[in-house]
């Protein structure tokens, strides 16, 4: 009988390299879908204005009704968006100190 000389052996990549690679895309798609949520909170907030001005332009007789919807629109919308962009910069600073070293 003859013996089979051939090797069998798997590629597998070590599960610490494994692990650092997830952990690295995970935090990869989180600082993308910060940053999403920052700039659509933005562009609410810019192009709520111009909606303003143009709603009292259209209605002058309900200026004070959207002048009170405008007040609330921005006391929620401003420190969230504030929120949203400190949170995305301070993980994008933290990002770029771990890169670095520093």
């Amino acid at each position: 009988m003859e013996q089979a000389s051939e090797e069998f052996s798997l590629g597998l990549e070590p599960t610490e390299t494994y692990q650092r690679a997830v952990a690295a895309d995970i935090a990869r798609q989180r600082a993308t879908t910060e940053n999403r949520v920052a700039i659509v909170l933005v562009l609410a907030l810019v192009a709520s204005l111009p909606v303003y001005f143009i709603a009292i332009w259209l209605c002058p007789s309900q200026a004070e009704h959207l002048k009170e919807a405008v007040e609330k629109w921005y006391a929620v919308m401003g420190p969230l968006t504030g929120a949203a962009v400190g949170v995305g910069l301070s993980n994008n600073r933290r990002s770029a100190d771990s890169k670095t070293g520093g």
